[in-house]
This record gives structure tokens, C-alpha cells and sequence, in this order.
């Protein structure tokens, strides 16, 4: 897939003769005025996402599928062009497609390249909303699922949420075991992952020396802490260590994947559970890893969870004093506050963050709406 988009690349592109391929799609022109256009505008779409993802460039002449000439297409405004195509795309395809880029390149001769950089889909297999075709993209050609290809690229949705499960369980597991990579005081701890639904086909996606230093990957307190590379990524060390055991970290994976780490028994009295840090905790790194996912070019959707692991018997405090309890006992030694699949382009951290806190309220006996303790 091409890196980026600018007059260079596309001129090479033409220079070089550039073949139409899985990953690569020219037309010559567009319209968006017409039916026929936009039909097929939506078609390549949706092949380009159902197989590996990939560049629709609009305004690149092809001769049996080789680039000869940068013809370029007609808009007026770039922003009012993008999103019409962004709209076109959303209401064109069943589910729904986020993660679209749209880049508008002007040429030196008039006229706009225009590339929609389309990622490959985990919530798929698309479907054209009009037509109702499953499209899907081949070596430089489009084509529809047949009914072997469909059920398979359905099984492979199933696929993806097992790996997600698989994951998040191999983590809580590697906690209770002491195999996590750095050590880890012990006690009820809260486990927060982000996993991009692509490792499950691309296990080493991202370079993790730029992950080492990438500010959006830890709180803005944490950001000059040390870093520790090891064979599953790096370890983004907090500012809280007892005896040298962690209290607070974050772990990128190879795959592009993320845990916070975070002790939530602050041993006051008897011990107890601060589940205000939990929520503080997703309500200040959560944007901060969207956005440094994107600078890593690690694409959503993502499934997001909180896990409370080593917290039976034990009871939610309403301030970080230890006092006064709230809530019911948790009756299991691990809860697993229910998944959420999180598409940027959709994604409302407002009610994200309401629908969070309800949880943790939830998770311990109490509604969080009418009774609710931070």
C-alpha cells in the first residue's frame, strides 16, 4: 500500500507504469452529479475493504490496468469534495465503514488526484446498501462473493472476536501467573486493553522504538518515564513503583495492542477498591491512545475492555481515604466488565466514558444513575 499521497508518488506511479492490483485501484474520472459514478464509487469501496484495504485513485488514466497519465478530476472545494465522499461512503455500505481517508492532490496542469485510502475490514464482510452486492477486490479487478467465498469471509468476523477473546484472556491469565514483563505489586489491579481487530491477522504491525518514545501512549505525567523494549513490545513505565514493583503502566504489543496496568487497592485501612482511578484512568488515556494509534497507522475498529482481577471479597471505597464502603462484595476473584468495539470515526467519548462509569457502578451492586459514588 502506497505510504502516502503528494505529486511525487503519483507521478512515479504514471513514470513507472503502475499496475492496477489487490491493493490498488485507478479511474479516470468521477462525477459525483452521477448515478453510475457513485455506484461505482461505493463497489470499489467495498471490494477495496473486504479484501486487504487499499487506494481508489480518482483521476489516473489506465490503459489494461496500467497507469499512463494523470488526468486529474474537477471539485471546487477540497473539504466540501471529501466530505461528500466521506457521506456517500457511510450511507453506501452495510455495516457501516470507518477509518476512510480521503486525500485531494491538486496537479500542475489544473485538476485533483483524489485518494481514498480504504483499510482493510474487521466488521465485515460489506455489502453495497442500493444493490446489495458483497464486492471484493482481486488481483486488479472486482468481483462479487460467491457463496463459498461469502460464508468464509463471515467465519472470519468469528475469527477476529476469538482472537480479541483469546488475547484478553492470555493477559489476565499472564497476571495472575507474575508473567507480565516487568514485576508487578501485588493485589486487586484493573487490566484495560485496546485491541486493534487487525493483529488478529497482523501480529507485527508497528515499530516500537517510535512506540517507545510516542507521548499519546501513557498519561501526560508518564511521558519522560523510562521505557523497556522486550520480545512482545515495549513496557511504557509509570511514576509509581513500590519496592520497584509496578504500580501503574502501560504495555504496547508488536500488533499494535495496549494495556494499562494500574494497582487500585490503595491499602488504607482494610483494603478496598478505588474505582474512581479506574474511570480516571480511561478518561485520560483513552483519547490519548486513539490518537497515537493513528500516528502509528494502526487502524480501527478496536475492541476495548476493563478487567478487575484479584478483587473477591473485596468492596468499592468512595474516596482514596479507604472510606466509607460502597457497594456489594465482588462475589468472583475476576470481573470482566463487558467489551465495547470502538470505531474512531463514530466514536462519542462523551457517552463512552457515561457508559464506563455506569459499568463500574454496576459491576459492584449499584445502578450508577440514581445512586452513584464518583
Amino acid at each position: 500500500m502506497l505510504p502516502k499521497l503528494d505529486q511525487s508518488v503519483l507521478q512515479s506511479i504514471v513514470d513507472t507504469a503502475a499496475r492496477e492490483s489487490i491493493e490498488l485501484d485507478f479511474k479516470r474520472e468521477f462525477n459525483p452529479e452521477s448515478p453510475d459514478h457513485r455506484r461505482g464509487l461505493i463497489e470499489d469501496v467495498c471490494a477495496l475493504a473486504n479484501a486487504r484495504g487499499g487506494w481508489l485513485l480518482l483521476g489516473i488514466r489506465e490503459v489494461a490496468g496500467a497507469a499512463t497519465y494523470l488526468s486529474g478530476i474537477q471539485i471546487d472545494d477540497e473539504d466540501t469534495f471529501r466530505l461528500r465522499l466521506l457521506r456517500m461512503i457511510e450511507s453506501g455500505l452495510e455495516p457501516r465503514l470507518g477509518g476512510v481517508h480521503v486525500e485531494c492532490v491538486p496537479l500542475p496542469a489544473g485538476g485533483y488526484v483524489v485518494g481514498l485510502r480504504v483499510p482493510q475490514s474487521w466488521t465485515g464482510p460489506h455489502r453495497t446498501s442500493s444493490g446489495r452486492r458483497f464486492m471484493v477486490r482481486g488481483d486488479g479487478s472486482n468481483s462479487e462473493y460467491d457463496i463459498h467465498g461469502l460464508r468464509h469471509a463471515f467465519l472470519v468476523g468469528g475469527d477476529v472476536t476469538r482472537a480479541w477473546e483469546a488475547f484478553r484472556d492470555d493477559r489476565i491469565a499472564r497476571y495472575y501467573a507474575n508473567r507480565l514483563p516487568i514485576a508487578v505489586k501485588a493485589g486487586a489491579a484493573a487490566l484495560t486493553h485496546l485491541y486493534p481487530l487487525s493483529a488478529a491477522a497482523t501480529p507485527n504491525t508497528i515499530d516500537v522504538t517510535a512506540a517507545a518514545a510516542l507521548p499519546d501512549l501513557v498519561r501526560q505525567t508518564d511521558e519522560n518515564r523510562r521505557s523497556r523494549l522486550h520480545v512482545d513490545g515495549v513496557v511504557r513505565c509509570g511514576g509509581a513503583e513500590v519496592d520497584g514493583e509496578s504500580t501503574r503502566h502501560v504495555q504496547v504489543f508488536r500488533s499494535g495492542a495496549l494495556e494499562a496496568f494500574e494497582v487500585i487497592d490503595p491499602d488504607v485501612g482494610k483494603p478496598g477498591l478505588a474505582l474512581p482511578w479506574v474511570q480516571r484512568t480511561v478518561t485520560e488515556l483513552l483519547p490519548r491512545w486513539l490518537r497515537g494509534l493513528a500516528k502509528l497507522e494502526v487502524t480501527g475498529p478496536y475492541q476495548f475492555g476493563v478487567t478487575l482481577a484479584g478483587v473477591r471479597d473485596m468492596r468499592p471505597m468512595r474516596d482514596e481515604d479507604g472510606f466509607p464502603y460502597w457497594g456489594e462484595s465482588a462475589r468472583e476473584e475476576t470481573l470482566l466488565l463487558p467489551a465495547q468495539t470502538i470505531d474512531p470515526a463514530e466514536f462519542d467519548e462523551t457517552q463512552f466514558l457515561e457508559e464506563m462509569r455506569v459499568l463500574l457502578h454496576q459491576a459492584f451492586g449499584r445502578d450508577g444513575v440514581h445512586t452513584r459514588y464518583f
